[in-house]
């Protein structure tokens, strides 16, 4: 792999579309991971703040990619995408740690009752 192709893979920003259409695929990567993070965060009642920033980053995701929409410069547009993709992956990042706590618990709650059978059978 070349030093260039490298670059390209470790660079997070690689894949962004900094276009209109790009904007749109932010603003849903972000409202689709939102959305999951409120839902299990809300049955688990784990990993709430976390799902409400990954809401927040949504909103902005939307309203960015809303501008981009309506830009007239090609530069609006760059900015406006910047933005969706920037708050997307804030939204994602969100999402992640929001997941964490909700599995964290779950492996918490399985030891427990791993542990308490184990010293049942003893």
């Amino acid at each position: 792999m070349t030093t260039a192709m490298m670059n390209l893979v470790t660079d997070p920003k690689a894949g962004w579309n900094l276009s209109i259409s790009g904007a749109r695929r932010a603003a849903d990567r972000a409202k689709n991971a939102a959305t999951v993070a409120y839902d299990w965060a809300r049955r688990s009642g784990l990993g709430i703040a976390d799902a409400v920033e990954a809401l927040e980053a949504a909103e902005r995701a939307i309203d960015a990619a809303e501008r981009a929409s309506i830009a007239t410069t090609r530069e609006e547009v760059r900015t406006e995408a910047i933005n969706a993709w920037s708050a997307a992956e804030t939204a994602l990042a969100a999402d992640k740690r929001s997941a964490a706590a909700i599995t964290a618990a779950l492996w918490a709650d399985e030891d427990g009752k791993s542990n308490e059978m184990s010293t049942r059978a003893a």
